[in-house]
């Protein structure tokens, strides 16, 4: 470990994120003048590179910076792969894609983490499949159902809001399993797909758009970031391995995982 990744794992952890958070996400949500509002997405999606055509509202229309940022698409802006028995469910960077063995999988490189913690169901998925999916601030931030099933359980774990860049996720051990995340069980016919999404710094909420007992198809919206964060989709290793992607891929919603 570098040296300014332990100061990472040192000092992080006992800054007032989530107060920092409350007010990230109070200032996003808030009402200005519209065009004060329209200058901040612009500035925003020209430093990061967002690409607002996707967007199925223009620039002007967004009422307060978290519209945009948690924005809808245009219509088959994300082409599903009907044919994929599992597709990605969120646009990003995948940071790892590996199996999970005795209950533990990896986070980032040279660290893992106990998924039965994570899901907050010991001895579930432990002999599975993981992908995770950092988005960042450029990356569209709905997140959506990766195959075909029943939502059988939506799960909120309050937690911390450390941030979960590839850096960080590679230099504070039990990051995932500490922040605040909300966990979608959906059962397939093949066996059970966890999606969790990990809420990060800046993050004000996570928001779910299903129900326990909803029937859903790959590409339904599954919950959204008002502000973003990381999603990590954990499988039976019945329903298949991840080895249409890799750590390091960019992906999108609807692209074949499995």
């Amino acid at each position: 470990m570098t040296r300014e990744m332990s100061i990472r794992s040192r000092v992080l952890p006992v800054l007032p994120l989530a107060l920092y958070s409350k007010a990230v996400g109070w200032m996003a949500a808030r009402r200005w003048p519209r065009p004060v509002v329209s200058a901040a997405i612009r500035a925003f999606a020209r430093k990061f590179g967002v690409d607002t055509s996707e967007a199925a509202q223009d620039i002007g229309e967004f009422e307060t910076f978290q519209d945009f940022f948690s924005r809808q698409l245009r219509p088959n802006a994300r082409p599903i792969d009907r044919a994929a028995t599992l597709v990605s469910p969120a646009d990003g960077l995948v940071v790892s894609a590996d199996r999970v063995h005795a209950g533990s999988t990896v986070q980032a490189k040279g660290i893992s983490y106990d998924v039965g913690t994570f899901i907050g169901e010991p001895a579930k998925l432990e002999n599975g499949h993981q992908v995770t999916i950092y988005l960042s601030p450029r990356d569209y931030h709905r997140v959506h159902v990766p195959c075909a099933g029943a939502i059988v359980g939506v799960r909120r774990f309050a937690g911390r809001r450390l941030p979960v860049g590839v850096a960080y996720a590679a230099s504070i051990p039990h990051l995932f399993e500490e922040n605040e995340r909300a966990v979608f069980s959906i059962k397939t016919t093949a066996g059970v797909v966890a999606v969790v999404m990990v809420g990060a710094t800046g993050v004000s909420a996570i928001r779910a758009s299903v129900s326990v007992g909803d029937r859903v198809e790959p590409g339904d919206e599954l919950g959204v970031f008002l502000l973003g964060s990381t999603v990590v989709t954990i499988w039976d290793a019945a329903v298949g391995d991840a080895s249409s992607v890799a750590a390091g891929d960019v992906v999108r919603v609807g692209q074949r995982i499995v």
